[in-house]
């Protein structure tokens, strides 16, 4: 109780925080967003440092948007981009008349200082564009307004990660700065919409309009605040008092704690990456490593999943099922293959009978009567899954999982480490299995190059993980074969190859797909993306996205 009281009285700080900032001017259209969980805010907006998000879109800008909802490319900065005929060659224009916030103008010149300061520093290239491995050969200007990219093979669907989230850098201030991953930023220059510092305190900042924004006619919102905080029931309680317009956070029962009969808030949680447990082929367990590469051990597991209680309990009936055995995101269910899906749907779905069949056929038998089935030449089978500690829906949908394994008579348990230690996990191999998402992408190549790749095994990029670490060199060559295969039909027909492959071979477990927590208040700002009008991926966490959102919002009237 006292902690509450404590939480409320913080609440009613911050809220008195708000009403400090508007009494100055009343006039100002302030959007209030809540995306980022801290202790405290520390000014620095340097894009290679996660200490305060907002600059991602609000204050750096990118050259094409991908939207994330309807598998397209919005230009931004750029104002076309065009892969050559030799599939390696990419040629971008640049807007005219773009500044940046400080009035000097965007150009070439700051494109390619961008992409060679990821060279320079290797440990700002979070995107991987150099490296024996990396998107880019070459960059150079061809006139102030062309950019030419030369990737550093040939690939028909290398452009989108060229571009995905890489943040523009006026040169005319980073050359200037001796190394871009330890500089404090306090005040940023940006081409995004919110570039001014209007105030800033541990608990709260507020960001203004760029003064040369190149949008400047259709920005209606005039400065965004962010008040900190650092738990779920902070968060809550400014949420329920009506003072925040734009969140990224999960609500349990949120008819009951947030919405409460108001014509105001809402709320929209379209399907984003999909969930899946990841066996670790790998693993340094010798016997579970037997089993995890029996493929009817895996069809059994997959058979013991109860896929609609993890929907419709553990998180609520937020989220939507009908994954194919790829785990495709919904944005490139294009790509669906209809032969995969029927193959599929024999594993998609909830049959312990069918489970125990399985596993009994193919020589796994419980020989010491311990309750749970030993591999066919009479080792044991015991693992964890990992799940992240504190991700309430996850870890009630682990729970889920793992009862179904034991009622099939596999020995499975839920472990939660804390998320530092699960995701460091990722390149050393120490794990067994991990409850897990199955990433975004661009492009469906990108999508099976970072999710089945041998070279994406160890990656400790979020989600772009083999986390299977599936050592296939004909599916490999496969994807290999689809970044030079022009016509859709050939691509198609790559692309309807590893979808079988996924369906027969059950490499890992497609579960349901996470929601998009996107919360919002309709009682400042109108322009909302919405289940209505799906116009992009409206979540904070989409970092270009909310670029799009923020430039659809208008007051209300």
């Amino acid at each position: 109780m006292l902690k509450r009281v404590v939480m409320s009285l913080l609440v009613c700080v911050c809220l008195l925080g708000f009403g400090v900032v508007k009494s100055s001017n009343a006039a100002p259209a302030t959007l209030t967003v809540m995306n980022q969980s801290v202790s405290g805010w520390n000014q620095n907006f340097n894009p290679f440092s996660n200490i305060i998000e907002a600059y991602r879109g609000f204050v750096y800008e990118p050259l094409v948007i991908y939207n994330g909802l309807n598998n397209d490319e919005v230009p931004w900065l750029a104002e076309s981009v065009e892969l050559q005929d030799d599939l390696q060659t990419v040629l971008v224009k640049l807007r005219k008349g773009v500044k940046w916030s400080d009035g000097k103008k965007f150009d070439a010149d700051d494109v390619v200082f961008t992409y060679e300061l990821f060279k320079k520093y290797p440990e700002t290239d979070y995107s991987g564009m150099w490296g024996d491995k990396g998107k880019l050969k070459a960059i150079e200007k061809v006139d102030d307004h062309t950019v030419k990219f030369t990737m550093s093979e040939k690939n028909a669907f290398g452009v989108s990660p060229l571009f995905v989230e890489v943040w523009m850098l006026p040169k005319h201030i980073w050359s200037k700065i001796e190394d871009p991953t330890k500089k404090v930023v306090t005040n940023p220059v940006g081409t995004g919409p919110m570039t001014e510092v209007l105030r800033f305190t541990p608990q709260l900042f507020v960001m203004g309009r760029n003064p040369n924004y190149w949008q400047a006619d259709k920005l209606k919102v005039d400065r965004m605040m962010w008040p900190q905080y650092n738990s779920n029931d902070a968060a809550y309680d400014m949420l329920m008092a009506g003072k925040i317009d734009w969140a990224h956070i999960f609500i349990p029962e949120i008819e009951k704690i947030y919405v409460d009969g108001s014509d105001t808030k809402k709320y929209w949680f379209p399907s984003r990456d999909g969930v899946r447990i990841a066996m670790n082929m790998q693993t340094k367990n010798e016997n579970n490593k037997k089993a995890f590469k029996n493929v009817e051990f895996r069809k059994a597991f997959s058979l013991s999943m109860n896929r609609q209680d993890m929907m419709d309990v553990g998180a609520y009936g937020y989220v939507k099922g009908d994954s194919p055995a790829t785990g495709l995101p919904p944005s490139l269910w294009g790509w669906r293959n209809p032969e995969a899906d029927q193959i599929w749907a024999e594993y998609y779905k909830f049959d312990i009978a069918k489970a125990k069949k399985i596993l009994a056929d193919a020589g796994f038998k419980d020989i010491d009567h311990d309750g749970y089935v030993e591999n066919p030449d009479g080792t044991p089978i015991k693992f964890d899954i990992q799940v992240p500690s504190g991700w309430t829906d996850w870890v009630n949908n682990c729970q889920i999982a793992v009862e179904g394994l034991r009622k099939a008579g596999i020995n499975a348990d839920v472990a939660t480490p804390e998320v530092q230690a699960y995701v460091s996990a990722w390149p050393t191999g120490d794990f067994d299995a991990q409850f897990c998402g199955n990433g975004l992408a661009p492009t469906i190549y990108k999508f099976y190059e970072m999710t089945m790749t041998k070279p994406y095994f160890n990656s400790i990029v979020w989600w772009s993980a083999n986390l299977t670490k599936d050592d296939n060199p004909e599916r490999d060559a496969l994807i290999e074969k689809l970044k030079t295969a022009k016509s859709e039909d050939e691509q198609k027909e790559i692309v309807g190859e590893i979808e079988v492959y996924y369906a027969k071979n059950v490499p890992h477990i497609p579960l349901y797909y996470n929601g998009n927590w996107f919360i919002y208040n309709t009682s400042r700002f109108t322009g909302w993306a919405t289940e209505e009008d799906p116009y992009c991926d409206p979540a904070l966490a989409n970092f270009s996205n909310r670029l799009l959102v923020l430039m659809r919002l208008k007051p209300t009237k």
